[in-house]
């Protein structure tokens, strides 16, 4: 009966990390790309089911690859797990955040409408601005552009959310980053 208790306890154990491995950006902490794009599409069914408005958002990194070049890929990795420290602490339990790619990120703000996430994601926008990286007596300076999506006015597939979302972000982006 011990064995069997702790072979159950080992698997168990053993099988939490295999599903963190597979769910979780090992760099960031925050969701992989496949396991953030399965809960914008629960999320799409959910709002389905109940119909309540969801917005997604798409952020971009400024000038990262000045960072890795200037401060070396640690800075860079640090520079990472800065920003997605910053959007912890503002975001909200029911809100998800995951790692699109590169620098790029995505975030669902359950049960919201757009002028809401306007408010939280220029706050959160100026707190990313205000925090400055401190690595290795450096302080490096960081921002990020956004893009806005609301579900379902501006799409209602995971494809037309994140074109709309992309489109306003590479508006941002134009129009000189550290937008939303």
């Amino acid at each position: 009966l011990v064995f069997v208790h702790l072979y159950e306890g080992r698997r168990a154990a053993a099988q939490r990390a295999l599903r963190n491995m597979a769910e979780i950006d090992a760099l960031t902490g925050v969701a992989n790309r496949g396991h953030f794009q399965a809960c914008l599409e629960r999320s799409i069914k959910e709002g389905t089911r109940t119909g309540s408005a969801f917005v997604l958002v798409v952020l971009d990194v400024d000038l990262f690859k000045e960072v890795n070049d200037r401060w070396g890929h640690d800075a860079g990795d640090a520079a990472l797990r800065h920003i997605c420290s910053c959007m912890a602490e503002r975001l909200r339990a029911t809100d998800y955040i995951g790692r699109l790619g590169g620098e790029e990120f995505g975030i669902v703000l359950s049960n919201t409408a757009t002028p809401a996430a306007v408010q939280l994601i220029d706050d959160l926008r100026n707190r990313i601005v205000d925090n400055h990286l401190q690595h290795e007596r450096h302080s490096i300076s960081l921002s990020a552009t956004f893009g806005l999506a609301e579900w379902p006015a501006d799409g209602d597939s995971v494809e037309t959310l994140y074109r709309s979302a992309d489109r306003r972000l590479y508006r941002g982006k134009a129009a000189g980053r550290n937008q939303l």
